[in-house]
């Protein structure tokens, strides 16, 4: 009796093939299965690491923005030099020791009611609002205003209004708009003199004195006669030119204070920031760019380098700061 043996195609080895099929089967499975277990492995492991690596993240994160709030805390709390010596220097000192450490691009020094101190804003005055200095000081001018005349008598005429008003006590009279009397007849007098006359040079040491020290000059004046003297003596700046610019420029005409403790933007001037103290007696000024290098070296300072890599962004781009990995 023949026996009945089913077929697979044509080939008399087809049940060979399916031998290897099944056995093929066999092993795959059980591999595939491994291979899915030690990719989830994987995965669970990295979200861990991850997850511990997100944490550490927020923890340096959290160290720099305590270092940065700190930082401008103590900047508002006149903890830091020389705004803890108000009382002992002179608002033009304090002023200059800022920008010499650079410890903000501007500055406004203000007095008890808010007034700034330095630099001194230009005034709007009429002349019923003048004292009798000033009207005196003003009176002595006009009686030597010459029409004409060469230049022997214009300097014979600013000679002798110099004269009568130190004589007289008069160099801190003012016009209408605050502006000191003396100082701008200082510098007239020097044109028309000039350089060859006896009288030049104590005149020009005199002019530069005022300027480097007078701190009731308002600063459109200040700025004003310090261009006009590098005519005379090349090179000439002001100390801390730069930062009275500055604060010149954000000052604009007018004086407004923001809340106190609060960076602020400077009201119609692009880039620049403020910061009022929380005593209401220094306005520190700052530029967004140097405002967020600043920041940034507190904060890498607080998180100590190593892999991570901390960004402070100016209040321009939201005032806030981040740590990534290094090179990140």
């Amino acid at each position: 009796m023949r026996a009945f043996r089913p077929s697979f195609g044509r080939s008399g080895g087809g049940d060979g093939t399916l031998f290897v099929f099944l056995a093929a089967l066999a092993v795959a499975v059980p591999t595939v299965a491994f291979l899915w277990s030690v990719t989830r492995a994987m995965e669970n492991e990295n979200a861990a690491w991850r997850e511990e690596r997100g944490e550490l993240l927020r923890l340096r994160l959290g160290d720099a923005r305590r270092a940065v709030d700190a930082h401008l805390s103590d900047l508002v709390s006149g903890k830091v030099a020389p705004f803890d010596r108000v009382g002992e220097l002179q608002p033009e000192e304090i002023f200059l020791e800022v920008a010499r450490r650079e410890l903000a691009d501007g500055l406004v020094v203000l007095g008890e009611d808010g007034s700034a101190l330095f630099p001194r804003p230009p005034e709007h005055r009429g002349v019923d609002d003048l004292g009798e200095v000033d009207m005196r000081a003003l009176e002595i001018c006009d009686r030597y205003v010459l029409e004409g005349g060469g230049e022997a008598e214009r300097a014979a005429v600013g000679l002798s209004v110099l004269r009568r008003l130190s004589e007289e006590g008069l160099e801190g009279a003012r016009d209408a708009g605050g502006r000191l009397l003396y100082p701008n007849l200082l510098l007239a007098t020097l044109r028309g003199i000039g350089a060859g006359h006896r009288r030049f040079g104590p005149l020009l040491e005199e002019l530069k004195g005022t300027l480097e020290s007078g701190g009731v000059m308002p600063f459109s004046q200040r700025l004003f006669l310090a261009r006009e003297l590098a005519e005379f003596e090349p090179g000439f700046a002001l100390p801390a030119a730069g930062a009275e610019a500055l604060t010149a420029r954000a000052l604009g005409e007018g004086l407004v204070l923001p809340a106190s403790g609060v960076m602020s933007r400077v009201p119609g001037r692009e880039g620049l920031w403020s910061i009022l103290s929380t005593d209401r007696r220094f306005l520190a000024l700052f530029e967004g760019g140097r405002l967020s290098d600043d920041l940034q070296a507190v904060a890498e300072e607080a998180v100590g380098g190593g892999s991570l890599r901390v960004e402070a962004v100016a209040p321009d781009g939201g005032g806030r700061a981040g740590a990534s990995p290094a090179g990140a």
